[in-house]
This record gives structure tokens, sequence and C-alpha cells, in this order.
């Protein structure tokens, strides 16, 4: 322990940059380890919306091509009044 604190004593960027370098795994080993928990979340908050449509299908509350379209994966703003102005602003500038 008495070399290290002499070594640290001796040249302090070179504890400045391990504490760095150890400081940066960490934190990049947390970030895998949330977006994993987020992406297994996330598959099984759908495969439960799969499951439930599939019941209301067998029982007869939706039709099979209202559950198709909604289990078809869509972005974001493809939905509502956004996906209009889009499209309006899009057809001004000549496109879509």
């Amino acid at each position: 322990m008495d070399k290290l604190i002499e070594a640290i004593a001796e040249d302090p960027s070179m504890f400045v940059n391990v504490l760095f370098a150890l400081s940066s795994i960490v934190i990049i080993g947390a970030t895998i380890v949330l977006c994993m928990r987020i992406g297994l979340k996330m598959k099984r908050e759908q495969e439960i919306s799969r499951r439930e449509i599939a019941a209301y299908v067998a029982e007869g509350s939706i039709s099979a091509e209202d559950a198709e379209s909604l289990l078809q994966p869509r972005p974001w703003f493809s939905r509502g009044k956004t996906a209009e102005k889009i499209k309006e602003a899009c057809r001004g500038l000549g496109g879509l």
C-alpha cells in the first residue's frame, strides 16, 4: 500500500488516468445493463400485447384484419396529426 501511495505522490496524473479509465468502464457497463433491461421489458410488453390481441380475435371482439393492423410496427410519426402536418409540408416542397 505504501508503494501505491508513493507512486501516486510521484506522478498524480497516473492516478487520474487510472481513475478515469475505471469510471469509464463502470459507466459503460451500467449503460449496457440498462439498455438490455429496457430491451427485455419492451419485448415482454410486446408479447403481452400480442397475446391480448389474439384473445380479442378469438372471442370475436375484433376482426383478424384489425388485429393485423394493430400488430404491424409503425413509426411514431405515422400516427395522428403529426403525420398529416409532415405530409402537408412535403407536398408544399413537391414531395410525397
